[in-house]
This record gives structure tokens, C-alpha cells and sequence, in this order.
């Protein structure tokens, strides 16, 4: 059985480029996440009990693409870590499979309060009254699976993607 157990949660990477390799360690070292590297093409098997699926891709982003077709369903949420700002490569990446896209250095501080949300939600501690992530999918969508403003059903799948820009 291969994961990470001797912390409180743990990241699998998979890694298409050495970028964000220093950044993304020091970031699991600070959310006391521990890191497992997995090679899908060397191993089909995804590691056991990883919480977050982290695709390193800087500069590497239309392989990252290829992959996130590829993967296999591993139980976990995948992030597509790039360093293309652009709308395009995130609407890709989530209709891939990705729950989201962070291009850095502009989103290191989103990607690491959407690694902050997996770890509490890994270790079972959520803010009080505040559903679980299966829960919130569910009534979401089934709020939003239903009609559009004017009342008729919609057969147009909706994606709502966030992109952060730099002040600079």
C-alpha cells in the first residue's frame, strides 16, 4: 500500500515540470501535509489515501490537459497547477476533471486557501453547521440544475470559473 500516514493528510503531485516543486513543498511543509510523487504512466495505481491531487505543469500546461483525460478516477480532488493565466487553460482543465486551475505565481495565495479547505476537511474539522463537501455539491446541484431565470429548463451545462488577476 503506498501513501503518506504519518501525517494528518497528505498530496499526491504529479509532477510535468520541476516548476512550483520548492514552492509546493514548502507549502505542504507549512499545512503539515505530507507529499507522495506519483507517476501515472510508471504506475496506473493512484497512492492510497492521498487528500488532494496536485498537477504540477508549469510551462507544461497541453500535457496536463492530455492527462486530466487520462486519469484515472482516483477519489480525490485534482488541481491543475500551471503558470498560463489564461480563462481558456482553466475552462479546459475543469472540464478535464479538474476542480480547479491555479496559474502562478498570481494564485499561490487562492491555491493555498483551497489546500487549507481540503486539509480540514481531510482531518473531519469544518466550521459549525457548515455542510460536507458531498452535501454542498448535492443541493448545489440541484439548485443549479434546474431553470434559467425565465422559468424553461436549461440543457446548456453551466461552468463558473474564477480568475484571479495580479494587481501588478
Amino acid at each position: 500500500m503506498r501513501g503518506v500516514t504519518d501525517h494528518p493528510w497528505s498530496l499526491a503531485l504529479v509532477q510535468l515540470s520541476d516548476s512550483f516543486r520548492t514552492s509546493v513543498a514548502e507549502l505542504a511543509r507549512e499545512l503539515r501535509a505530507g507529499v507522495v510523487t506519483w507517476s501515472p504512466e510508471h504506475d496506473p495505481t493512484p497512492p492510497v489515501g492521498a487528500a488532494v491531487l496536485l498537477v504540477l505543469a508549469g510551462g507544461a500546461e497541453a500535457a496536463a490537459l492530455d492527462l486530466l483525460a487520462d486519469l484515472p478516477t482516483i477519489g480525490a480532488p485534482v488541481y491543475l497547477v500551471g503558470a498560463m493565466p489564461d480563462h481558456r487553460m482553466a475552462a479546459a482543465a475543469v472540464q478535464r476533471g479538474a476542480r480547479d486551475y491555479f496559474a502562478l505565481p498570481e494564485d499561490f495565495d487562492l491555491l493555498r486557501r483551497s489546500l487549507e479547505r481540503e486539509a480540514r476537511e481531510a482531518s473531519g474539522s469544518r466550521p459549525a453547521g457548515s455542510p460536507r463537501r458531498s452535501e454542498a455539491l448535492s443541493v448545489s446541484r440541484r439548485s443549479s440544475a434546474g431553470a434559467p431565470p425565465c422559468g424553461r429548463p436549461s440543457t446548456r451545462r453551466r461552468v463558473s470559473l474564477r480568475i484571479a488577476t495580479s494587481p501588478f
